[in-house]
């Protein structure tokens, strides 16, 4: 399988400024020699060696991935600001022409996981067909409301691909072709939200955004062994930093220090922190990285395997 996020944000898009830009700018000439900048192919050596944090960025746009099975089955979870980056990219394909054919899973209906919908020009081209996948049995009337004609030109009953609405338990198991899908209930004091494990082949993808677990009380964990145990990738919400000491706290999302205590408890192979908080800047979030890595190792006898850890950012590719 294959796994692109098109966006990792928590909560509303948060795009950078140009004074960060500015910013980033200055510190990368800082850091060049006449040598680095003597030439293009100097210019690209040297952009090479830069970190993320300084030539690019982690990304504003809030939730959605791609999936691509071996097979070449499409399936898209959630349809946050960042589906308009994928709706460019499948415009480029038989999706423009009305023969393409996707799969979507909503693990929520919060507006940061639905609100790139009106703008996924596939479902305006006659004969694409989408089959809709969630634990919502009212989705579909969901989706009505927010792209009702009074507030968007891109208005609910203007589609022309096929829509097929299916409800999947809350917690329980439904088939794609090959591909096994797990779906479980998360801990969340207002909304209902859900998380995805995705398993074929052995090999298992588990995504969860809108969760709140306290690494202070593990007491609810056992209930959750299927759904974490051994996964190849977690992607996991950490919105809430670190840990709760800021004043940005927001209920209803997890921090990076209980997303390590259950990756490590569940032996996950590599953990990507997702979700980020809208007021965290690129280097807040590399910061956040540092911190996560180094209470990694505290935590961590030297004999045992470590967890993988990482952050999500637009345009990232996992292969697995």
């Amino acid at each position: 399988m294959k796994v692109k996020i098109w966006g990792s944000r928590g909560l509303k898009p948060a795009p950078i400024d140009s004074e960060a830009i500015q910013s980033k700018v200055k510190k990368i000439l800082n850091l060049a020699k006449p040598g680095n900048i003597s030439s293009p192919e100097a210019v690209d050596s040297f952009m090479q060696n830069i970190s993320l944090p300084l030539k690019g960025t982690y990304g504003g746009n809030t939730p959605c991935l791609e999936i691509r099975t071996d097979s070449d089955d499409l399936i898209i979870i959630n349809a946050g600001s960042g589906l308009a980056g994928l709706s460019s990219d499948l415009m480029g394909t038989n999706f423009a022409e009305g023969r393409g054919m996707a799969n979507f899973i909503f693990t929520s209906s919060e507006w940061s996981h639905i609100q790139g919908l009106p703008f996924f020009e596939p479902l305006y081209v006659d004969s694409n067909r989408f089959n809709i996948y969630s634990p919502l049995v009212d989705l579909e009337l969901r989706l009505k409301q927010q792209q009702s004609y009074q507030y968007t030109t891109k208005a609910f009953n203007k589609i022309k691909a096929t829509l097929n609405f299916f409800t999947v338990p809350e917690e329980g198991e439904f088939f794609l072709n090959d591909l096994k899908i797990l779906t479980k209930k998360m801990p969340h004091p207002y909304l209902p939200s859900f998380g995805v494990r995705l398993e074929k082949d052995n090999k298992s993808l588990v995504y969860t955004s809108s969760s709140s677990f306290d690494h202070e009380d593990f007491s609810l964990l056992n209930e959750f062994q299927l759904f974490f145990k051994e996964a190849d990738i977690l992607i996991f919400d950490t919105l809430n930093g670190f840990e709760k000491i800021s004043d940005d706290f927001i209920e209803g999302h997890s921090t990076a220090k209980t997303a390590v205590e259950i990756a490590n408890i569940f032996q996950v192979k590599k953990l990507i922190f997702f979700n980020h908080h809208p007021k965290a800047n690129d280097n807040q979030l590399e910061n956040l990285l540092y911190k996560a890595q180094a209470y990694q190792n505290i935590k961590k006898n030297l004999n045992e395997d470590q967890v993988n850890l990482d952050l999500a950012f637009e345009g990232m590719v996992l292969n697995f």
